[in-house]
């Protein structure tokens, strides 16, 4: 290889590495299933590729209304949602050491999770409250109780809130994340079910499930109200929609629907964030009906932070100097501090070092 063309190739490298750097968090759909003793998990990628069937759920825990995972701890929790035989358990994302957190819920539905305050939220549609608890089920207690159905939770975790839908008013809400300071944002609506946020953006979708009213439908509004909008109207035959889910890094809105009748429609669907280019990327096996799901950021690992100290710096090219030589048979796969993919540890790793510098995003 003559010297531009070495140059050439670890310019163009290290801009390509540099992108992947400060921009990249990847997201991952969860969908929980319901039918009577065959509950279904399934991960999958944006645009419904790479759908996966994790074998996790019990069978006894066949109506699945409420799943969400803690990235940090490897831990997916869910809901199942019986009617006075309902639990919330926990297990590791391989399916290992199920563990029941919560029983005898009356008619629980939804899940969220603040995992750095260790708390889980639910509400009850039956006895009209929200509720929290440990995240291993201890210190259970009523946050919220309006009188009326209430919706699935959503926090906003950077102030200390919780968002939800009134049924029985048909608002919006909000409250400190104990409860207190509960306030209405706006009203006029019909059965808002589940909630999203995009508070960079200060807008809050939802979605309605309320088909004998015709409202069955995916909507955003401005926190105060304003500036309404419908962006994906349910279908004639749409049982309602019970799940919602943004990925603002790649600025894509996320809704399932739900019940066995509405072959054509039930499933998972993906759109822009403005309702437009919406398709159905997964579709529900007949018999099985969607009940629950949630969009999980995913963070690329940082290239060239060799140390794990969420820098690129004089340390990783220690590090580099310190790895020095060919990899170990077979390679590929590649080995630590092969940042090109060479096979070796060399000076082009140290001039991607170089491109990399600064800190992780």
């Amino acid at each position: 290889m003559n010297s531009s063309t070495r140059w050439f190739r670890l310019i163009a490298y290290s801009i390509g590495m540099l992108c992947t750097q400060v921009g990249m968090a990847d997201a991952d759909i969860y969908l929980a299933e319901y039918k009577y003793n065959d509950p279904r998990l399934y991960v999958m990628e944006p645009g419904g590729v790479n759908v996966q069937e994790l074998d996790i759920i019990p069978t006894s825990d066949w109506l699945v209304v409420g799943v969400q995972v803690d990235v940090t701890n490897g831990k997916i929790y869910w809901t199942h949602g019986s009617s006075g035989q309902g639990r919330i358990r926990r297990a590791n994302l391989d399916g290992t050491d199920v563990e029941i957190l919560i029983s005898g819920l009356t008619n629980a539905r939804g899940l969220a999770l603040d995992v750095e305050r260790g708390k889980m939220y639910w509400s009850d549609t039956q006895d009209n409250r929200m509720y929290r608890a440990n995240l291993n089920g201890t210190g259970l207690e009523t946050v919220i109780d309006t009188g009326h159905q209430l919706g699935r939770p959503t926090l906003d975790l950077v102030n200390g809130k919780i968002y939800f839908g009134n049924y029985g008013l048909g608002d919006m809400r909000r409250a400190n994340l104990d409860g207190t300071d509960q306030e209405i944002l706006f009203d006029g609506l019909f059965t808002p079910v589940a909630v999203a946020l995009d508070l960079d953006n200060g807008k809050i979708y939802w979605a309605d499930s309320n088909t004998s009213f015709v409202s069955n439908h995916i909507a955003r509004a401005n926190l105060d109200g304003s500036e309404f909008e419908v962006l994906y109207q349910g279908q004639g035959t749409s049982s309602g929609f019970d799940g919602i889910g943004l990925d603002l890094q790649a600025q894509k809105l996320y809704w399932c629907d739900e019940i066995e009748y509405t072959i054509p429609e039930k499933g998972v669907w993906e759109a822009n964030l403005d309702g437009s280019e919406a398709q159905r990327i997964f579709a529900s096996p007949a018999g099985w009906n969607a009940g629950a799901m949630a969009v999980v950021q995913v963070t690329t690992p940082c290239p060239g932070d060799l140390t794990g100290d969420e820098q690129v710096n004089i340390d990783d090219i220690f590090a580099v100097l310190g790895l020095w030589g060919d990899c170990p048979d077979p390679c590929p796969p590649y080995c630590a501090g092969d940042l090109t993919e060479d096979c070796t540890v060399n000076i082009d790793d140290i001039f991607a070092i170089l491109g990399l510098w600064g800190p992780c995003d």
